[in-house]
């Protein structure tokens, strides 16, 4: 898993902002996907949000649990597989 940054990582060319984050964040892909999937879990690994997306290459969302490291994961049609730690203050 990738560390925790003050305003934006990469991995990948992909960003994910801003983390910490109070709750809304964004991410950049860095190329148009015609899939991606985002799954957002606790710590220990209860799935708390899901995502389909079509053709995007950036998107926001919106983490609407309470504060605390939750694990986001993306993956994509060609191959992308992207995790972070994210905050949530």
């Amino acid at each position: 898993m990738g560390t925790v940054g003050i305003d934006a990582f990469n991995r990948n060319n992909v960003y994910l902002f801003p983390n910490p984050t109070t709750g809304k964040f964004k991410v950049d892909l860095g190329t148009v996907y015609n899939e991606v999937i985002l799954n957002i879990r606790t710590i220990t690994g209860q799935l708390v949000q899901t995502r389909s997306l079509n053709n995007v290459r950036s998107f926001e969302t919106e983490l609407k649990e309470s504060a605390g490291i939750y694990v986001v994961e993306l993956n994509g049609s060609t191959g992308l597989t992207v995790i972070y730690r994210m905050v949530k203050e």
